[in-house]
């Protein structure tokens, strides 16, 4: 039963959660389950191809519903995660696949981008100098 749960709430959410995040939100519906429990099926289902995890800039790790092609922008100010669009990686991978003809072929790809997000540049435009 923790196999289901924990792939339920990461397939319904298009949030990226660390461990604690997503056993926070698995108690809600199995309050019982313990941390490890959650950690464990993770690396299961990230063994199987069914959830993903990415490292951000700061360290952090965090799981989601995996998607083949998958690259993040993370706010280095707020830690604020956004998608980049699908056609951005098809063509980054065609591309690769190109220049990698005679070695081998991509079939999926992580990238994670940082920066300012558009809140967070604004306050960094507004605030006043020191």
């Amino acid at each position: 039963m923790p196999r289901t749960v924990i792939m339920s709430v990461l397939a319904q959410s298009v949030d990226h959660f660390t461990i604690e995040e997503l056993w926070h939100s698995v108690q809600e519906i199995v309050p019982e389950i313990e941390l490890s429990t959650v950690y464990r099926v993770v690396q299961a289902l990230i063994g199987a191809g069914l959830a993903g995890e990415t490292r951000l800039p700061n360290g952090i790790r965090v799981i989601e519903g995996l998607a083949l092609s998958h690259a993040h922008w993370v706010c280095s100010s707020c830690q604020q995660i956004g998608h980049f669009s699908d056609s951005t990686l098809e063509s980054l991978i065609l591309n690769l696949n190109v220049s990698l003809r005679d070695t081998g072929t991509v079939k999926g790809i992580q990238i994670v981008a940082w920066g300012l997000c558009l809140q967070c540049q604004e306050r960094t435009t507004k605030a006043p100098p020191q």
